[in-house]
């Protein structure tokens, strides 16, 4: 029996230590929080403060050249790759390859008339 008093007792002493401590921990001294206000503003004022970086966050890529395609960065929402092809130049080159070989068959028909004149 008194094993079980001493038990409650010390559990009860126990218990009132801990409600007078966390009761006089959420009534604080006026002064004292009044300083600790103070001095987390002053901390507060003397951080450095955030600051966005100068550079932009993403940058967009060089357009890349393999032969005649270019690989260029994405236009519209949705896509995932533009590839730029040439198409006058493409043109230019067809334009100028059947000129070159209608100028040959040309001077080939020339030598032929004149082999067969003689």
């Amino acid at each position: 029996m008194k094993s079980r008093v001493r038990v409650t007792v010390g559990a009860s002493f126990v218990l009132v230590v801990s409600l007078a401590a966390s009761v006089e921990a959420q009534q604080p001294n006026s002064l004292s929080s009044v300083e600790r206000v103070r001095i987390a503003l002053e901390r507060a004022q003397q951080q450095p403060r955030l600051t966005t970086p100068i550079f932009p966050l993403w940058t967009t890529p060089a357009p890349k050249r393999f032969g005649m395609f270019t690989l260029l960065p994405p236009d519209r929402n949705g896509e995932l790759i533009r590839v730029g092809v040439p198409v006058g130049d493409l043109v230019a080159r067809a334009t100028h390859a059947m000129s070159g070989a209608r100028h040959r068959r040309a001077e080939r028909k020339a030598r032929e008339r004149v082999a067969a004149s003689r």
